[in-house]
């Protein structure tokens, strides 16, 4: 699955917003230019909630005079699976094979409550009529042999949605709907997209025991893999490690309420990845760190261990450029697990604010090598200030945000969006200077502004 098209309109600093992305999405601008706000949309962009004051601080969704709400709309694709499910008469069946899903919402400035959500589909739909004797498993693995009802969609509403704040003596404001448009069988459309958002981690939605996506850090990181775990903790960490049969543990189902520790032991089930994740901690932070693992025996048992030998043996000792690292050699070997003893479903889309902030430019070419290998599987939106970062990419991965000020003094009718990659400023320009700009480095680009001054108005 990956957020292919993202449309915003007055969110925060970002006035419009209509841009296309792909499995590796660098992000730039200066600073209050608007890369965190637009990570913050990007993390919620799925979520059906109809309060979002517990995300939006202050309830600001949007400013500036006459504005009075905020408009968010994302385009999921490359779905890659069908959902089928089984009716209350037991040999009714209906499958939903989508190509996209698209979802939009309004948000209203002063209570931070949705106005509207809208829900579309484009794919194939497949029903079975009532009564045939068709069972589930013939079903479900020949569908085209035994539907009688076969229908492609195109942009078709699955729900439209509006609603009110309503104020109620007991229990104070709430939201309700007062209006509703469904198609049939919308519950399992809207059950399928559901998972989707359940799959976009912002970086790690709980880290400060909240519901929603909010923080992008890389102490969000560090936090996450080096904090001390209750004992009942490492003590399922041991029972899975020591779980030779295969089988997907049922607590909690989300990534985003995973453990660190829970990822380790899932490796450390697989000797074959165990060894491919020490050899490339040896290669890639060039032996800060040789290995790690879960102790299996004495009186840590079930805790993290880090054969460091320039540092700490302990996880929650290790600095947080080493902690990130470790992360994701552990996310890019934990993907290479059969899905079958992974404990979790593998995230769809990862989010990170200043991720290489930490990094030692000695370790970058690395680092960066783990990304690409990573957005094969996980799509990446990575907002960054690093001038050495931004080098390792090409220009139609690497994004500009512009700065509020410079939009609002740009002409409105010319100006259609806040965010272009690099290679569709340039390829605006006029031939000389598309040629000249298209050799210059992409950090001479940024730092020097020229990438800034050439933002198509």
């Amino acid at each position: 699955m990956r957020i292919s098209n993202l449309k915003i309109k007055d969110f925060r600093n970002i006035q419009r917003a209509d841009i296309s992305f792909g499995p590796i999405n660098i992000l730039t601008g200066k600073n209050s230019s608007g890369k965190t706000n637009l990570l913050l949309a990007l993390a919620n962009s799925l979520n059906t909630a109809t309060d979002y004051s517990q995300i939006f601080s202050k309830n600001i969704v949007t400013f500036g005079q006459g504005k009075k709400r905020t408009e968010i709309e994302a385009t999921i694709e490359k779905i890659g699976h069908q959902v089928c499910y089984q009716g209350n008469e037991g040999n009714e069946f209906f499958c939903i094979s989508p190509d996209k899903f698209t979802f939009s919402k309004t948000i209203d400035k002063g209570t931070a409550s949705s106005k509207r959500h809208v829900l579309k589909f484009t794919g194939k739909q497949y029903e079975n009529p009532p009564g045939s004797d068709i069972s589930w498993n013939s079903f479900t693995r020949d569908i085209n042999a035994y539907t009688t009802k076969y229908e492609f969609r195109q942009d078709a509403t699955v729900s439209e949605e509006e609603f009110s704040p309503a104020i109620r003596e007991k229990e104070g404001t709430r939201v309700e709907k007062i209006k509703t448009k469904k198609l049939p069988k919308e519950e399992q459309f809207q059950r399928m997209f559901s998972d989707f958002h359940r799959t976009v981690i912002s970086w790690m939605k709980d880290i400060n025991s909240s519901e929603y996506p909010t923080d992008f850090s890389s102490s969000a990181i560090q936090h996450y893999v080096t904090s001390a775990e209750k004992a009942e903790i490492y003590e399922e960490a041991l029972k899975r490690v020591k779980t030779k049969n295969v089988f997907r543990f049922s607590a909690p189902d989300s990534f985003a309420d995973s453990k660190f520790v829970f990822l380790l032991a899932d490796i450390q089930r697989d000797e074959k990845v165990l060894r491919s994740l020490n050899r490339e901690l040896e290669i890639y932070t060039k032996g800060i760190v040789s290995s790690v693992g879960i102790h299996v025996t004495g009186r840590n048992k079930g805790e993290i261990f880090v054969n460091s030998p320039q540092g700490p043996k302990e996880i929650h000792s290790i600095s947080s450029g080493t902690s990130v690292m470790i992360f994701l050699l552990v996310m890019q070997n934990w993907l290479r697990l059969p899905t079958s003893i992974q404990s979790y479903e593998s995230p769809q889309v990862m989010i990170f604010d200043e991720l290489d902030a930490i990094i030692h430019p000695r370790l970058m070419d690395g680092f960066v090598e783990i990304l690409k290998t990573l957005s094969k599987k996980i799509q990446l939106f990575i907002a960054t200030h690093s001038s050495v970062f931004i080098d390792f990419f090409d220009k139609n991965q690497i994004y500009l945000l512009k700065d509020a000020a410079s939009m609002a003094n740009s002409d409105a009718r010319s100006n259609r969006c806040n965010i272009y990659d690099y290679q569709t400023i340039i390829d605006r320009l006029p031939a000389e200077k598309r040629k000249l700009f298209s050799k210059k480095p992409n950090s001479v680009l940024f730092v020097d502004g020229q990438i800034d001054s050439i933002f198509p108005f």
